[in-house]
């Protein structure tokens, strides 16, 4: 909780790593470090930070990174009262999580990326049904809720049961949780059979 001491950490960290030519955990720590200026209320410098990590992963290459950058953003966005951006950078990062076949992290999108939609005020039971995909893909596997990921799940629902009907909110979480990770994120990015 000593986020002042952990900058000051991740900070030298950063240092550290770049001069033993260490890129990819350098990007790594730098960010957490985004993280930390974040969590110390610091919006301008956490959001150049991830901007200049979202460069530097594409450079490296480091697509786990940039998906993880991106999703900060995207989270950033949704704090700021830009949902439209928030899900339209979320589409990106579970495009980048798929093609890497991160089967936990792409659930975690469909979380963070069912809210985004939510919040946006579209496609409600569409974001029922990948909330519920996330969650049995999660259960599946045995990975309990992180405290940030059921906060980000309750508030889902939160939005989801002020404008569905029991009925059909319980339709839409049954047959999402029929759903395979891959077909959630083809929901999730209107993908059709018949997409190239």
């Amino acid at each position: 909780g000593d986020f002042v001491r952990a900058r000051e950490l991740f900070q030298e960290g950063v240092r550290l790593l770049r001069d033993a030519g260490d890129e990819d955990n350098a990007l790594f720590a730098s960010r957490l470090l985004a993280w930390m200026h974040e969590e110390l209320g610091d919006q301008e410098r956490a959001w150049a930070l991830y901007e200049h990590n979202l460069t530097w992963a594409r450079a490296l290459g480091n697509k786990p990174l940039e998906g993880q950058t991106l999703g900060a953003v995207a989270s950033m966005a949704l704090e700021q009262g830009r949902a439209g951006d928030a899900v339209s950078l979320l589409e990106d990062v579970l495009r980048i999580d798929r093609d890497l076949g991160a089967r936990l992290q792409t659930s975690l999108d469909l979380t963070r990326f069912a809210r985004a939609l939510a919040v946006a005020g579209g496609g409600d039971q569409e974001a029922a049904k990948l909330l519920s995909c996330a969650e049995a893909v999660r259960e599946e596997m045995g990975a309990g809720g992180m405290p940030y990921l059921v906060e980000i799940h309750e508030q889902a629902l939160a939005i989801l049961s002020t404008r569905l009907n029991d009925d059909v909110f319980a339709e839409a979480w049954h047959e999402g949780a029929k759903l395979t990770s891959d077909e959630a994120v083809a929901l999730a990015l209107g993908e059709t059979e018949g997409d190239a």
